[in-house]
């Protein structure tokens, strides 16, 4: 690659133009992904510069979101504001079939994708890829995923439409698609188990404004800039390899060839489909939680690490000296703690036992803030950038439990979209080395209740309560891993010349 050593080389608005949109968070309530697979490289490269022209830039999709926020700040109707984005992702088989160069660089995870790492992750039994569904059954990924995305229906749907007709012009196969619809009030924003989604969302340094959860270096999820552990994504390392320890017995081999020039402002995206099984998740907090002496509400908090408003169990701005986080959901009386300056302005410096929000709880798992770690590891070379909305119908009242067979009408679950620099460093290793892990971060704390796919049930230890046993209700049922080039990127994979 060139010019990585130096970050200014762009400024950041000349990024912006040339970024996929959808890393900066398309943030709509409707999505259409569509799988693609192509027939040949030439009407493959044809279709893709044809829809390079209607892909959303991360410039158009930072600017309309600074204007719906300050819209809404300001008392406007946010719904004035509507626009209709389109992005692609492309597997390790899709650009083979294109032809874009440098291939044989690319990191081992990503060309071997996701269905070849299943033991790793530990989608296993219910969760195995030969469970999976089309098109991704058996670890099969498709050549590329167009997401369509829209704050109106119809307008989704007519754009959706005019793709499914440049797709079948340049020869290529739909042979998928996966509708993704956020929540409808009271619970926009929620995932199907109840809980606030995105409360701890990093921004992205010089491209976002900070979230609510900090901001981590461009590096982190585009190619070519200086990541958390001061390498430059994309390059060759100048580091010996880790050693493997007790913490990270299969630690990230550093790349030994820079990624090709294209994939320079480029992202890797984990996709995963995850179904949750509403009506279990409820009946477990019911059945275990008078046992431990909490309510199920509790017990629930405990497992996520918030309530369901985000609001955490331990104190931040905004909550009174006096106020118990764990109790009750304190935000009900002081809607204060909610606030963006609020609602994260914590670690767990002050619960090192646990006793207020579980070491193993799916918050403390996915990012364990300033806690001590292993191998002088840090939170912050993990964080994840997800881009992701639910899927499937509302749970109805009286449904039970899913059986062997799911029936279409209860199907409901989150379209997990994860944006890195390094799918080992991130994705898979929060999936392996934290959530899966009854030892992460001591002995006896137990897997993440929620994600953790590599057993059927799992011990969740809560501190001055004991310790209980879920059943998974989340399960992985289909997935992959695919590159989100620059629309630069996309131009140069896609020239005639390019084989």
């Amino acid at each position: 690659m060139n010019d990585t050593k130096t970050d200014n080389v762009r400024t950041s608005t000349d990024e912006l133009k040339d970024i996929q949109g959808g890393l900066i968070g398309f943030n709509k309530s409707h999505e259409r992904l569509l799988f693609v697979n192509f027939n040949s490289p030439e009407a493959a490269k044809q279709f893709l510069g044809a829809l390079t022209s209607q892909l959303a830039n991360g410039l158009e999709v930072k600017k309309f979101n600074e204007a719906f926020s300050e819209n809404r700040s300001h008392g406007g109707d946010p719904e004035a504001l509507q626009s209709t984005w389109v992005n692609v992702w492309l597997s390790r088989t899709g650009l083979a079939t294109l032809g874009a160069t440098g291939l044989e660089n690319f990191p081992p995870e990503f060309s071997g994708g996701m269905g070849a790492r299943a033991q790793l992750v530990g989608d296993v039994g219910p969760s195995a890829p030969e469970l999976w569904q089309g098109p991704f059954a058996g670890g099969a990924e498709p050549h590329a995923v167009i997401l369509v995305a829209g704050d109106n229906l119809t307008d989704l749907d007519a754009r959706r439409i005019s793709i499914e007709a440049l797709v079948s012009v340049h020869g290529a196969v739909i042979i998928g698609m996966q509708e993704g619809e956020a929540r409808p009030s009271p619970f926009h924003g929620h995932e199907h188990f109840g809980f606030k989604d995105g409360v701890s969302q990093p921004g992205i340094e010089q491209l976002t404004k900070a979230g609510k959860g900090g901001i981590v270096p461009r590096g982190e999820v585009l190619v070519g800039y200086t990541d958390a552990t001061g390498a430059v994504s994309g390059e060759a390392a100048g580091t010996p390899a880790p050693v493997p320890s007790a913490y990270d017995p299969t630690p990230q081999q550093p790349p030994s060839m820079p990624l090709p020039s294209w994939a320079r402002n480029g992202s890797f995206v984990v996709y995963r489909k995850l179904r949750q099984d509403v009506a279990a998740f409820q009946s477990s907090m019911e059945a275990q939680a008078s046992a431990i002496g909490l309510t199920p509400a509790q017990l629930a908090a405990k497992v996520v690490g918030r309530w369901p408003s985000g609001a955490p169990l331990v104190k931040v701005p905004g909550c009174p000296a006096h106020v118990d986080p764990t109790a009750t959901d304190p935000s009900v009386e002081h809607p204060a703690i909610l606030k963006e300056g609020n609602i994260n302005a914590f670690d767990f410096s002050k619960d090192s036992e646990g006793t207020a929000v579980p070491r193993a709880s799916h918050i403390r798992k996915m990012n364990p803030r300033a806690d001590t770690l292993p191998d002088g590891d840090t939170a912050t070379k993990h964080r994840m950038v997800r881009r992701g909305i639910t899927y499937g119908p509302e749970f109805q009242p009286g449904e039970t439990p899913y059986g062997q067979t799911v029936p279409d009408a209860q199907d409901r679950g989150l379209l997990f979209v994860n944006y890195q620099s390094s799918i080992a460093r991130t994705f898979e290793f929060v999936q392996s080395r934290w959530a899966n892990r009854e030892d992460f971060q001591q002995a006896g704390d137990g897997k993440d209740p929620i994600i953790s796919q590599d057993s059927p049930d799992g011990p969740f230890n809560i501190p001055g309560h004991g310790s209980v046993t879920f059943a998974r209700w989340v399960v992985t049922v289909g997935g992959g891993y695919f590159f989100s080039p620059s629309i630069s990127g996309l131009r140069e994979i896609c020239t005639p010349s390019n084989n």
